[in-house]
């Protein structure tokens, strides 16, 4: 079996992997939540007054967590480009320069993300408190219409912060996650033992939400979604091993190309 078509089949077996896993936590979580775009987008709403935004629960833990798990996982692949082409740019950094560099990336971007999730937590106690004085409750119909346009405007402040946090949550997260996975050791991790991984959380989520298949469901999809970002990782492992050794194979072929040059031409 020859290297590029070994990487081929293991690339292709990760892929096939990745996309079951993406497509279980989509569908518990298409079952477990009713208004799963309405949810997942947080539009604010005209009619319906759930602080502003349509959602099934929008006080329910589950429904919380997957919504903001399941919005990660949907955008997972733009930040892993992004990490390649941050490796890309600096191939030939020693290991003590590439240490600093990754170093600054990511005090920068979690001071950001601690700066960030400050002012959101404040805001969000501002709009409960300006729901508390003027009365306002989730589900309640009967308001004065003089505070649609401030409710309105605070939905759309809350999902502004909201998207911005999270993009740079997902960013902060899906380069930070390789380059410690990389540092402990754990290079490439097979597929039997992501079988194992899946199967250990699924068992974990049975267990803790036997008597209501709801939750299970809610627990299931979130716990997809959260290994479907760990396996986004080790592929970018996986590929980042693969260039990198066809690069070495490349040089040592060059250098092999030169050296019979010189001897050839003696």
């Amino acid at each position: 079996m020859s290297l590029s078509f070994r990487y081929f089949k293991e690339g292709t077996r990760r892929l096939s992997w990745l996309c079951v896993t993406f497509g279980t936590g989509l569908g518990c979580g298409a079952f477990y939540g009713h208004g799963l775009v309405e949810s997942l987008l947080l539009f604010p709403s005209l009619s319906g007054m759930s602080f502003g935004f349509v959602a099934h629960a929008p006080t329910d833990l589950f429904e919380v967590l997957f919504r903001v798990l399941l919005l990660t996982t949907l955008c997972a692949c733009l930040p892993t480009f992004l990490w390649t082409f941050f490796e890309s740019l600096h191939p030939g950094l020693q290991r003590n320069e590439s240490w600093m560099f990754h170093t600054h990336i990511l005090s920068f971007l979690g001071s950001f993300c601690v700066l960030l999730w400050g002012s959101g937590f404040f805001l969000l106690i501002g709009i409960s408190c300006l729901t508390t004085v003027y009365g306002i409750d989730l589900g309640h119909q009967e308001i004065h219409t003089g505070l649609l346009p401030l409710l309105r405007g605070l939905a759309w402040v809350r999902f502004l912060w909201e998207g911005v946090f999270l993009l740079f949550w997902i960013f902060l997260f899906c380069t930070s996650l390789p380059f410690f996975v990389h540092l402990l050791g754990y290079t490439l991790i097979d597929l039997e033992g992501l079988r194992k991984i899946w199967a250990l959380g699924t068992l974990v989520c049975l267990s803790l939400a036997m008597p209501t298949p709801d939750v299970f469901l809610g627990l299931l999809g979130i716990w997809m979604c959260s290994l479907f970002l760990f396996e986004m990782s080790l592929s970018l492992l996986f590929w980042a091993h693969v260039r990198q050794g066809l690069r070495k194979t490349y040089f040592c072929r060059e250098r092999w190309g030169q050296k019979n040059q010189i001897f050839s031409s003696k």
